[in-house]
């Protein structure tokens, strides 16, 4: 009896160091350097491996979040709470801290953070990750100095990822509530004459996010309420601001600027549906301004927005109320205006199932399109130097065609 009371507490004993059978190691090579693994649960892995001084893997971060919470993140070193979570944070340089904090089950987060160069005075990147759900899964990439990387998932198989390539004082922020999204944000060559910002803000599920960053000063945000929204922006110059404002389902946004200091916005509605809305400038100081209104009587479905812009100074504002409007803005040359303000609009719809499209290849050209009512189908086709073209509709079935050549 006493024999079989004995091989029971064995038992047991083995039965609860298999229940907390979490691995943690913690590997410092320098000087001043921090960690701390906090583990509950089991089958959990963290690790920190560190070379260097002074790096610190046991702070905690303050911050404001793109939806309006603030506070401190639950990211100290790595904390994790569940089962089958991995978390990894590799520093190889000075002055650096991370945090990871994964609370749920089977979540993966890995921070990098490498400087090449090695400055004794210090490198000074941030990254961050909450994880609070289970399959998640975050990469933050961090190869130069003074990166900033925050992540907020909450929600089930979210994806995450940041890659940092020789920025000084730029920033990524991604936070994602849902199931199923996923963000992508690339930066490189920014430096201390221009930031660079990435801004991702995801509620809902089944999101997709993409932000490409090459140059310095330029400022890209994504925001989707929704379900299946996708989102893809890309910037090659300098000083360009790309943002996007998607509410509803099924939105596809599609930005891309090659030039510098181009300016591109694109918004959307509570209301709104399976709306296309894409803006694709290639050189520099042009303008876009987009916007997609409903209501909660009819909303806004089926909208689709394209503008093109293929020189320099271009401007085009544009505005879509009703259901199932399609407008084409396409300018190639310099300073073409396709209305630059609110009350000048280069395409107005208020209706449904009108047809508004304005091609300009030139230089110095003018195009208002302005639809009030349903159906209706409007056309403008500027070639040449200065010329001035509007299309006025107020009723239904109307169809106007201007053209102006040379």
């Amino acid at each position: 009896m006493k024999k079989l009371l004995i091989t029971f507490v064995m038992l047991l004993v083995s039965t609860l160091l298999v229940a907390q059978s979490n691995t943690a190691t913690v590997t410092q090579t320098g000087d001043e350097n921090t960690g701390l693994v906090d583990q509950k649960g089991s089958s959990n892995t963290g690790t920190i491996t560190t070379t260097g001084d002074k790096n610190k893997n046991d702070d905690t971060k303050w911050i404001s979040w793109p939806n309006g919470v603030t506070g401190y993140m639950l990211a100290k070193g790595v904390t994790q709470d569940g089962t089958g979570n991995t978390g990894s944070i590799l520093q190889n340089r000075h002055r650096s801290d991370a945090g990871i904090a994964q609370i749920g089950n089977t979540n993966n987060a890995e921070i990098i953070q490498d400087d090449p160069s090695n400055h004794s005075w210090g490198a000074e990147n941030h990254a961050f990750v909450d994880q609070v759900g289970d399959l998640n899964e975050s990469v933050q990439n961090q190869q130069g100095r003074a990166n900033s990387s925050y992540f907020r998932q909450v929600g089930s198989s979210n994806s995450a990822e940041s890659q940092q390539f020789d920025v000084y004082t730029s920033y990524t922020i991604t936070e994602q509530i849902g199931n199923n999204n996923t963000s992508y944000q690339f930066q490189e060559f920014g430096d201390w004459t221009g930031s660079n910002h990435a801004v991702v803000n995801q509620k809902g599920n089944d999101n997709d996010a993409k932000q490409e960053q090459h140059g310095k000063g330029n400022n890209v945000s994504i925001r989707q309420q929704g379900h299946r929204n996708i989102a893809d922006q890309y910037m090659l110059g300098d000083d360009n601001d790309l943002q996007a404002v998607v509410a509803g389902s099924d939105n596809n946004v599609d930005q891309d600027a090659v030039g510098d200091n181009n300016f591109s916005y694109l918004s959307s509605s509570a209301n709104t549906h399976s709306n296309v809305m894409k803006s694709n400038q290639v050189g520099d100081n042009n303008y876009v301004n987009s916007r997609i209104y409903g209501n909660n009587a009819s909303g806004s479905y089926s909208n689709d927005l394209d503008i093109f812009q293929d020189g320099d100074g271009n401007k085009s504002s544009n505005y879509v109320k009703g259901n199932d409007n399609e407008l084409d803005v396409i300018q190639k040359g310099d300073g073409n205006i396709a209305g630059t303000n609110n009350n000048n609009r280069g395409i107005s719809q208020i209706g449904d199932l009108n047809d508004a499209d304005i091609y300009q290849d030139g230089i110095s050209n003018i195009a208002k399109i302005s639809q009030t009512g349903n159906s209706n189908v409007g056309s403008i086709t500027s070639n040449g130097t200065g010329h001035n073209g509007t299309i006025t509709q107020t009723g239904g079935m109307n169809n106007a065609v201007i053209t102006q050549n040379p």
